[in-house]
């Protein structure tokens, strides 16, 4: 293994540990371009079979928090071109990359995060902080989730029914609900429903963002639905999960970037 290779895999197992999990070994891109993009403001960043990744006019900012899994709130720092300069990235895996003992997915993510490392040089401690967030809780009415039939392992598949998107979940705990309620609302959603096992449930809601309703101090969500024609998704969670968000401050652990460079050429 190369220098740089080994520096590369030393950082994703280090990265990796500090979710308290063990990676025995580092996956890592064979072959990654990174080219300045075109004028343009559409991000896109996908995943292709084999695990190739693409990202289309990313800022650094975006690919780090898909690479973290990390809220608008979670990451702070930077320089000002880590929101504005945008990359067309189109990266290579290994063949012997796979591994497994860690979910494809995440495979990817820490690849990207080694990429991250190398070429843009990025460097970021973690800090606890308080700020508002929405926290996840059980509504007066008690739980509405089903117990799951399913072997271990979360899963969710998303989809759209007419101008509702829906998200299905398998044998998923409310930690991993709570999680992409996050990704949904570009907001930390923390679990404190207490609520202990693996559950199938589904959520169906009308994705019409700028007239939603956010929860009352009290936490209850409208009864409202919204112009398309479906429920809010604080109201959807409300009445399809018996749960519900409200605001609050909570203790959160921030991603603060210390250092980072513009990526070298090809």
């Amino acid at each position: 293994m190369g220098a740089k290779k080994a520096v590369a895999a030393f950082l994703l197992s280090a990265s990796f540990r500090l979710f308290g999990q063990s990676l025995p070994s580092s996956p890592a891109f064979e072959v990654a371009s990174i080219k300045p993009s075109q004028p343009g403001d559409r991000s896109v960043t996908n995943r292709l079979p084999g695990g190739r990744f693409t990202a289309e006019k990313a800022t650094l900012k975006i690919l780090v928090k898909w690479a973290y899994e990390l809220t608008d709130d979670e990451l702070a720092g930077g320089p000002k071109w880590t929101d504005s300069d945008r990359y067309d990235i189109v990266a290579t895996p290994e063949r012997d990359a796979g591994n497994e003992q860690v979910g494809r997915e995440l495979q990817i993510r820490m690849m990207v995060r080694s990429l991250l490392a190398d070429r843009f040089k990025l460097a970021m401690h973690r800090e606890p902080r308080e700020m508002s967030a929405y926290v996840l809780s059980v509504s007066k009415d008690g739980p509405k989730l089903t117990t799951t039939t399913h072997p271990p392992g979360p899963q969710l598949r998303m989809s759209r029914n007419g101008q509702t998107r829906v998200m299905i979940f398998q044998a998923a705990p409310t930690s991993y609900i709570a999680k992409f309620l996050s990704a949904q609302l570009h907001k930390k959603v923390v679990d404190e429903t207490s609520v202990q096992g693996a559950f199938d449930c589904k959520l169906e809601w009308a994705p019409d963002m700028e007239r939603v309703t956010p929860p009352t101090p009290a936490g209850e969500a409208s009864a409202g639905a919204s112009d398309q024609g479906g429920p809010s998704i604080f109201t959807a969670i409300q009445r399809q999960l018996g749960l519900r968000l409200r605001v609050g401050k909570v203790p959160v652990d921030v991603y603060v970037i210390d250092g980072v460079e513009r990526p070298s050429d090809n």
